[in-house]
């Protein structure tokens, strides 16, 4: 589960991207395959239309926060609690 912090700065990001109703958003997933690299959101898995940011290297498991635009969903940085 998603510590406080990061869902309060998730919730406030997503209203600077766009909202939900745009096809846009951020959301939290999680790392299911770092190779082929898969993630998991509400259940669903993603494997397709999947970016991630060349400083992130993912490892399964690891709590990621994502952009959604459109049908591409893009792993912007791994979720640490502080």
């Amino acid at each position: 589960m998603a510590e406080h912090w990061a869902a309060a700065m998730a919730s406030t990001m997503q209203g600077l991207a766009g909202g939900s109703g745009s096809g846009q958003g951020l959301l939290f997933a999680r790392i299911s395959s770092a190779s082929p690299l898969v993630i998991q959101v509400n259940g669903q898995s993603i494997s397709r239309h999947l970016y991630r940011n060349y400083g992130y290297i993912p490892h399964a498991g690891d709590q990621v926060l994502a952009l959604r635009q459109g049908d591409a969903f893009y792993i912007l940085m791994k979720v640490v609690p502080a």
